[in-house]
């Protein structure tokens, strides 16, 4: 009797192994911001300001982000198709995050964020796997996924300062893959909406289909921590001013 319910471990704990490293697939995301757009303002600076959070809506809505795993190795990053010129679009390239390539090793355990920033390539070394994490038993579907709600804050620097920063993930269990957009992780299962502050990136779509191919992870550019670059860019804001 030990012997077959060993058995039985060892059957449950291969089918776990084998969806974590034989999944191949692409997710499609999408970005958004969480705003309230008020009809009813008379004045002219809080118009003008509906207009541009309007704008950035509309600019947030043009973009794409694609997840691509390959086994154990996952990388995520903008899908380039729109006009480079597009002022509207850049900055909605930059704010709520997601500019630049982030590169995962599940198994290794390496997290790299490739963004050229002040001249410089750097190789952004960060741990968004070390969050604390609460699981909820709050769950909804996502592109007829099951999906459960975990919450978590952390602490991050802004150009105003500390600041502590509310996160929410939606994650599924079905898809047995320790990742996520931006760099996220440490969940039992692939993150398909996450909420960072005001800004939620979302999928859109899952693709099984489409040949994947192999993901190298980044060896040039300078390797420095996430409170290292944090530094470099508060300094960088200093000096501008």
């Amino acid at each position: 009797m030990k012997k077959y319910k060993l058995m039985i471990i060892l059957f449950h704990f291969s089918i776990l192994v084998i969806g974590q490293n034989e999944y191949k697939g692409s997710i499609i995301f999408k970005k958004k911001v969480e705003v309230q757009i008020n009809k009813n303002l008379t004045d002219l600076s809080e118009i003008e300001d509906n207009e541009r959070t309007k704008q950035l809506i509309e600019d947030l809505e043009k973009l794409n982000y694609i997840l691509k795993v390959n086994n154990n190795i996952t990388e995520f990053k903008l899908v380039e198709t729109l006009p480079i010129d597009d002022s509207g679009v850049k900055i909605a390239k930059l704010i709520g995050g997601g500019n630049g390539i982030y590169f995962k090793d599940i198994l290794k355990k390496i997290n790299l964020h490739k963004k050229e920033a002040f001249g410089n390539l750097y190789l952004i070394k960060i741990s968004s796997d070390s969050i604390k994490w609460q699981l909820t038993s709050e769950s909804k579907y996502i592109l007829n996924f099951k999906c459960f709600k975990a919450i978590s804050n952390r602490k991050i620097e802004t150009r105003r300062g500390p600041e502590i920063q509310e996160i929410e993930a939606w994650y599924t269990p079905e898809i047995n893959i320790n990742s996520g957009p931006i760099g996220f992780g440490g969940l039992p299962g692939l993150i398909l909406e996450l909420r960072r502050g005001k800004f939620i990136f979302y999928a859109v779509k899952i693709s099984h289909d489409l040949p994947i191919k192999e993901i190298i992870m980044p060896n040039k550019g300078k390797t420095i921590t996430q409170k290292e670059f944090d530094q470099i860019a508060k300094s960088m804001f200093q000096n501008r001013g």
